[in-house]
Formats: structure tokens, C-alpha cells, sequence
């Protein structure tokens, strides 16, 4: 009887904790969760308004492209309103590089500042930096940011949404987007899978 007692107390919260976690899910919209709903729209730069420098000129460029690794494409994209030019490339270490458009100066990787306005420049209210932080090593474990691109700078905004907004080093692109209503998310879904875990075990 004892141990009845004690297997419907445990299937008893579990089943109270996916049902709260069910509520978390099921009443934010998943757009909200991923903070898409905060992203400044887009406008398409008129290239004709630049003199692009040739493109040519920056493959056949050794000061673009690190020893040891080789060229697999070049991009012409917008970054912050202006046209950039971006390489990928096949190697051990650098795996993209960013190269003005116009004057053919190399970006990669982007300075605290530029990674700063360019999360500025992707939300769409008005706000301020807290913090700026670069992250250079694989995040594993419970990290908001695990399994994701690194080289990345962390911006974090003076929001009430607990905005964070991860600008990858390299390509000069936000990789990702975190706030308080995805950490919520996050933690639930994880409380969830950890129940189903004791669940087996019992």
C-alpha cells in the first residue's frame, strides 16, 4: 500500500507538471517564444545608388582568404543598409568573411560596436545595450545559446522582454533570438523531458 501511495503522488505531479507545461506551451505563440514579433522589418538597398568594387578582385585576394582554405562562393548581401560582400570558405579555422562591398575593407570578424547597432538595427523598438559579450567556445548543457555558431557576440538589450539577440562574428547576421518568454518555454520543456526520464526509471 505504501508503495501505491507513493507511485500516485509521482504520476500524480507529473501528470500536473505536463499539464501546466501543456498551458506554457499552448498559450505562447510560438513566434513570440522565438521573438520573431520583434523583428524590425526589411528594406531592399538599391545597389544602382553603389559603386561596387569587383568581385573578382577579392577572390583572386590573399589578404580575404586565410592559408589553407579555399574559396566555395561569394554573396552579395545587405548589412546594416549597406551592400557587403560575404565568402564562404572551406578550411580548418574561418569558415566566412565579410568584405565592404564599396571600399573592399574585411569586417570578420565584426567589432563589439557594429555587432552592437546590428542587433539594434534587427528589433524593432527603441532600446539600449546592457551588455555585450563575445563567446568563442562551444555552449553545451542548459546554455540559452547551446549548439549554435560560435564565434558569436550576446547582445543584450535593456528590455522588459529579457531580449538577448546573438550576432554571429563572422557573417555579421543574427543567428538567433532569446527573451524570457522562451527561457519559460525552455525550462518547461526540459522539466517536462526530465519527468518522462523518472517516469521510465521508476
Amino acid at each position: 500500500r505504501k508503495i501505491h501511495r507513493w507511485l500516485s503522488v509521482i504520476i500524480g505531479m507529473q501528470l500536473l507538471m505536463w499539464t501546466i507545461s501543456g498551458l506554457v506551451f499552448s498559450w505562447s505563440p510560438i513566434g513570440e517564444v522565438r521573438g520573431e514579433n520583434r523583428i524590425r522589418p526589411r528594406k531592399a538597398i538599391d545597389l544602382a545608388s553603389y559603386e561596387l568594387i569587383d568581385s573578382r578582385e577579392i577572390l583572386s585576394s590573399a589578404k580575404y582568404v586565410p592559408d589553407n582554405h579555399l574559396v566555395k562562393g561569394l554573396a552579395l548581401k545587405q548589412m546594416l543598409g549597406k551592400p557587403v560582400f560575404e565568402l564562404r570558405l572551406d578550411g580548418p579555422s574561418t569558415s566566412h568573411v565579410l568584405v565592404d562591398a564599396v571600399s573592399g575593407r574585411c569586417l570578420s570578424p565584426i567589432s563589439k560596436s557594429l555587432a552592437e547597432d546590428i542587433a539594434l538595427d534587427d528589433f524593432s523598438e527603441p532600446v539600449q545595450v546592457l551588455r555585450c559579450d563575445y563567446l568563442d567556445q562551444p555552449q553545451t548543457g542548459h546554455s540559452e545559446y547551446r549548439s549554435k555558431e560560435i564565434p558569436v557576440w550576446k547582445v543584450t538589450l535593456d528590455h522588459p522582454s529579457g531580449t538577448a539577440i546573438y550576432v554571429s562574428a563572422n557573417r555579421g547576421e543574427v543567428v538567433t533570438r532569446r527573451n524570457d518568454r522562451w527561457r519559460l518555454f525552455d525550462r518547461s520543456e526540459e522539466h517536462t523531458s526530465e519527468l518522462q526520464s523518472r517516469q521510465y526509471l521508476v
